[in-house]
């Protein structure tokens, strides 16, 4: 795998290349700690050799910040992330809220106990930036899409529907698929529930999807 490390500790100037890689290879890109990277790389090192130039390289080169590409992230999701090329924020706290912002837009509610209590109560309910959440969009029948979101935005998108169940006890069963896993990219978002959601009332939804995605 291949690696971009830093050869600064500025921060500003990092960013400046996380979005020059990001703009230039048309994928997210992200400021990550070059430390966790470090470990990434020795981990994946193949050979003796590999694991003594990265020995190596951890004393004589040892930075606070590199940049990686979503493979990277991969390889350890939990890792810490300062900057996205996406987002462009640095904060984490920012970055959740900007999350929740760009789902609303697209149509994606939280959690129904935020309808129960008064808006300015309900950013008490979300504190703890160090979990996942979900957020939902109604389709008709009662069938819905699910996104789940990690705190570095990574996001899983399910797609859970009912089936006729007729021949068993059951009647009608819910069942699901997972048809997008990635970064929170909404045009991804976008692409992939119109590829792989079929319900009668998605031509005006998905219309309402990019209406809301040019304005915003």
């Amino acid at each position: 795998m291949d690696y971009t490390i830093t050869k600064t500790n500025d921060l500003k100037n990092v960013i400046n290349e996380c979005e020059r890689l990001a703009l230039e290879t048309g994928e997210p890109h992200f400021v990550l700690s070059w430390k966790t990277l470090h470990e990434i790389k020795k981990k994946y090192a193949v050979d003796k050799d590999d694991k003594r130039d990265a020995d190596l390289e951890e004393i004589l080169e040892e930075k606070e910040y590199a940049v990686g590409d979503w493979q990277t992230v991969l390889q350890m999701p939990s890792m810490t992330i300062y900057y996205d090329s996406v987002s462009k924020l640095t904060n984490q706290k920012d970055r959740m809220h900007w999350a929740i912002n760009r789902l609303e837009k697209l149509g994606f509610r939280k959690n129904s106990i935020f309808d129960l209590i008064d808006e300015e109560d309900r950013l008490v309910l979300i504190t703890n930036y160090n979990i996942e959440f979900t957020m939902k969009f109604e389709l008709e029948y009662g069938d819905f899409i699910c996104a789940t979101i990690s705190p570095n935005l990574l996001t899983k998108v399910k797609h859970f529907y009912t089936i006729d169940s007729s021949k068993t006890t059951i009647g009608h069963e819910m069942i699901f698929r997972e048809i997008y896993h990635g970064y929170l990219i909404t045009e991804d978002i976008i692409e992939a529930i119109v590829d792989n959601v079929k319900a009668e009332s998605m031509k005006t939804i998905i219309r309402d999807f990019k209406i809301n995605e040019l304005l915003d």
